[in-house]
Formats: C-alpha cells, structure tokens, sequence
C-alpha cells in the first residue's frame, strides 16, 4: 500500500513539475509600454491654505439624545393573502462550525 501511495505522489510531481517551469517560461504577449498622458505636480505643503478644525456639534451632551423618526406614525400594514410564507427568511440555523471565533479577548 505504501509503495503505491509513493508511485502516486510521484508520478503527480513528475506530470506537474514540468507544467510549472513551462510556464515561468512562456510569454503569451509583449508587454506595453506607453508614456503617461498627463502629468500633474501638486503644490508644495507650505503653499496651500490650512484650515483650522471646525468646532464638533456637542448638543447632545446634556443627556437627551434625539431620535429623528415619528414614533406616534403607525406603521403600514402589509396586504398579505393567508397562509403566505416568505420564501427567503431563514427559519432554520445551521450548526456552529469548530473554525469560528466563539470568544475574542
């Protein structure tokens, strides 16, 4: 058994390694070489204008953080037929696989 897991291995290597130089060595195209069409030079750092940081909007440091939408607006119904199943919820979790990160510290 041990002897054709050998020949195996080794008639892989030998049908592979030859691919793999052959390959290092073929050129399908010449490369293309062309100048650039426009050339730009950025003014130096001490030239250009700074601004100083804007000051951050703090209002909501008093404790109350404001919710933009109108929670009194009832939501919209949907107009279902009975008995209807949505065809892409998922209503069946997979098992956990030994790979993931349960836990990072």
């Amino acid at each position: 058994m041990r002897k054709k897991i050998i020949f195996f291995y080794g008639m892989l290597v030998s049908i592979t390694f030859p691919l793999f130089v052959m390959g290092q060595q073929t050129v399908f195209h010449n490369p293309v070489v062309r100048t650039a069409v426009y050339f730009d030079v950025s003014p130096p750092l001490r030239d250009m204008v700074t601004h100083l940081p804007k000051k951050t909007d703090q209002t909501w440091k008093d404790g109350v953080v404001k919710n933009y939408f109108d929670i009194k607006k009832p939501e919209p119904k949907e107009n279902f037929p009975s008995g209807f199943v949505d065809p892409v919820i998922q209503t069946i979790y997979s098992s956990l696989t030994l790979d993931t990160t349960i836990q990072n510290f």
